[in-house]
């Protein structure tokens, strides 16, 4: 049977999945910006333009998109298998 995916918008309450698939990411550092209160402002910000991905239910990605006001940005973050 094939995996199922599902894309759907990002919202706080992935925050904590999320910061752990950044943790293990290579080349990825969590800094003092990726707190919850500043990703819950984030999305607030940017409405519909972050996503995660999940893969039989378990999240196993997430594309972060917006602005600060000033700068533009886009991350992708992804685990190395599904069972990460």
């Amino acid at each position: 049977m094939p995996d199922t995916h599902t894309i759907r918008a990002m919202t706080i309450t992935d925050y904590d999945v999320v910061v752990e698939l950044m943790k293990r990411t290579p080349g990825v550092t969590v800094r003092d910006a990726d707190s919850h209160d500043s990703t819950a402002r984030y999305l607030q910000r940017n409405p519909g333009l972050s996503f995660v991905c999940e893969i039989d239910g378990q999240l196993v990605g997430c594309i972060m998109s917006g602005h600060d006001g000033r700068i533009d940005r886009f991350s992708l973050v992804r685990s190395g298998s599904k069972n990460a």
